[in-house]
């Protein structure tokens, strides 16, 4: 066994650490910044691509809005205010 599974001169207690890859940070601080840095980045995208889902979510739910009072606008015939279109 190596020291990614617990293995290994360090046995199972010193190797088990509270990362998602299951290995000791400080036999290879290297490898474990870079996985760092690529899970920060991964987030990173996956926050961008929600934010810009949810505002184009917000945009069509709003142009679906303005046009469903331009149409009740328009139907109604006695009306105090009327949308602009």
């Amino acid at each position: 066994m190596n020291a990614f599974y617990g293995g290994g001169s360090l046995g199972g207690a010193a190797a088990s650490s509270n990362n998602e890859f299951d290995f000791d940070p400080s036999l290879d601080p290297e490898l474990a910044m870079a996985i760092r840095a690529s899970a920060e980045e991964a987030r990173a995208r996956e926050e961008s691509r929600v934010l810009s889902t949810l505002s184009s979510i917000l945009f069509h739910f709003s142009y679906l809005i303005s046009l469903l009072f331009c149409f009740l606008g328009t139907r109604r015939i006695k009306t105090k205010r009327k949308w602009k279109c």
